[in-house]
């Protein structure tokens, strides 16, 4: 069946307001900088500590879950609302997205005039690929620093001085099971897919927190058409080039490394911002999925660039003019059709990198059969093993082969 034309991402970015421009009676620019500047990275270091506190943040663990909550909360505070989850009118919202596994994922939203929808993005979950449900796995990098940012952005968005209010809405989404798959973010997108919302665009910020031997904001944008992806990284070369001290270069994972393929399935303009080229270029020590990620490992003022991005993007997005390549039903209501033309080949079938994202947990099964294997040949002849070592191998293959197939469906 042949995809539909509608669900290519088409969204057309807008243009950086100049210095001198005026927007509902605030200089745009100096109010960014203003707003940047208050980036603390004692801050972030605080939230990178209390996430990574948590001895995991695996999606199927109680402190998993417990992490969650306190994000929650955190983000309540960040905009000084009570626990009841929104503000006064109702503009400014926090709340959990319960999946069918123990974490939820944590959506805040920021209304504005519009229901033309921008998402910044981070995954709440951290994996030990060796051992998922028992051995820690703090995620400094991957991924507390880049909802550190976020946090931090969303404070600033949302406390005074208050920008004017916004022309469209943003939402802050910080995705469950990111490690075993994207099954938070595609759930979250496929309730927005499902509900035809018109979301222009799902920036992701993942793995910032180390940079290359020179500092920049690696931007991914790779499976978008041409034209969506040029105008993607030109518009966050702009941003870069006005708020940063760093410049931007293209990357690309070659495959579908985090929660904007989710966005590129569904239909929706979705990049990824990153720490460091992941294409090579090298860089600091990488130990995401290891019980090595520790905050140690972060450089802490370049967690504090992305932060500052994320205020520069959700304020310029927040206040733009968006309605150009946007879909059809554009506004009130919605987008008008659905899509769902799965991710894109290579993505989650092609490259077997990404296998053990998908493993995740048939890897740590795989460990403890071994084990078991282990001690039985320890404890009885070979003659009574050897049955019960084909068994279980036996199993194990048709498990991984199913696995496969399924992936590349």
């Amino acid at each position: 069946m042949k995809p539909d034309a509608r669900c290519t991402p088409t969204a057309v970015f807008p243009t950086i307001r100049d210095a001198d421009a005026t927007n509902i009676n605030t200089n745009t620019t100096a109010h960014i900088r203003a707003l940047a500047a208050r980036v603390s990275a004692a801050t972030l270091r605080d939230d990178v500590a209390a996430l990574t506190g948590f001895r995991t943040r695996y999606y199927r663990s109680r402190t998993g879950r417990e992490a969650a909550v306190w994000l929650r909360r955190r983000l309540l505070l960040a905009a000084g609302l009570a626990d009841g989850g929104s503000g006064g009118d109702g503009s400014v919202t926090v709340e959990l997205f319960e999946h069918g596994w123990l974490q939820p994922s944590v959506i805040a939203r920021v209304a504005g005039r519009t229901n033309v929808t921008v998402i910044l993005a981070a995954h709440i979950d951290s994996v030990n690929f060796f051992l998922p449900s028992l051995l820690r796995a703090p995620g400094a990098n991957d991924d507390a620093a880049g909802i550190a940012a976020l946090i931090s952005a969303f404070a600033l968005l949302t406390r005074p001085p208050l920008p004017p209010p916004l022309q469209n809405t943003l939402e802050f989404h910080f995705y469950a099971a990111e490690e075993a798959g994207f099954r938070g973010s595609a759930a979250v997108l496929a309730e927005y897919n499902a509900a035809r919302r018109n979301v222009h665009s799902h920036l992701q910020f993942d793995a910032i927190g180390i940079p290359d031997a020179i500092p920049a904001v690696a931007v991914a944008a790779e499976y978008l058409p041409v034209r969506t992806a040029r105008g993607y990284g030109e518009y966050i070369t702009a941003l870069a080039g006005r708020y940063l001290d760093v410049p931007v270069v293209n990357t690309a994972c070659g495959y579908a490394c985090s929660d904007h393929a989710s966005a590129l399935r569904f239909g929706y303009a979705g990049a990824l911002v990153t720490g460091r080229r992941l294409d090579g270029g090298g860089g600091g020590e990488d130990l995401s999925h290891t019980g090595g990620d520790v905050p140690a490992l972060l450089d802490f003022e370049h967690v504090a660039r992305f932060a500052r991005l994320a205020v520069a993007y959700g304020y310029e997005m927040g206040h733009a003019d968006l309605s150009s390549g946007m879909p059809a039903g554009n506004g009130e209501g919605g987008r008008g059709y659905v899509c769902d033309a799965g991710y894109p080949d290579g993505w989650m079938g092609g490259v077997r990198r990404f296998a053990a994202a998908r493993a995740t947990d048939p890897l740590g099964f795989a460990l403890w059969i071994a084990v078991l294997i282990v001690l039985i040949l320890l404890a009885r002849p070979w003659e009574e093993v050897m049955p019960v070592v084909k068994l279980f191998v036996g199993r194990a293959r048709r498990g991984v082969m199913g696995r496969m197939r399924r992936m590349n469906r």
